[in-house]
């Protein structure tokens, strides 16, 4: 059985309403389409939360614009609300480049395979 604690890799960013995420790349159903999760970290206090609080998830895919369900035509252009009515919950540009640089030197480095949808 697999958790949130199985995850390829970690990474964290701080947002403009300082929220500290931790982000992590797990594995998915679909080969070759692993799952960004967020997790924020101020809220540590229930089981199963050592991460933080789920908030959202992506196929690494659609973040790093190689599918066309964003619609967007540069992935580094704009940033992502993880959850549509709560703005503190959300990435800014800096902070998706940032896990796109993330995402791209975990490949670099053999540690994924990352497929458009």
């Amino acid at each position: 059985m697999t958790t949130h604690l199985d995850y390829i890799d970690k990474t964290q960013v701080t947002n403009e309403y300082d929220v500290t995420f931790n982000v992590t790349l797990s594995d998915s159903e679909k080969p070759n389409q692993p799952l960004v999760k967020f997790y924020d970290t101020r809220y540590t206090d229930k089981q199963g939360w050592e991460l933080g609080q789920p908030v959202s998830s992506y196929y690494a895919s659609t973040l790093m614009g190689r599918d066309s369900f964003l619609n967007k035509d540069n992935p580094r252009d704009y940033g992502i609300m993880l959850w549509g009515d709560t703005r503190e919950w959300s990435i800014n540009r800096d902070n998706k480049c940032l896990i796109l640089d993330w995402l791209e030197s975990l490949e670099d480095n053999g540690k994924t395979e990352i497929k458009g949808l």
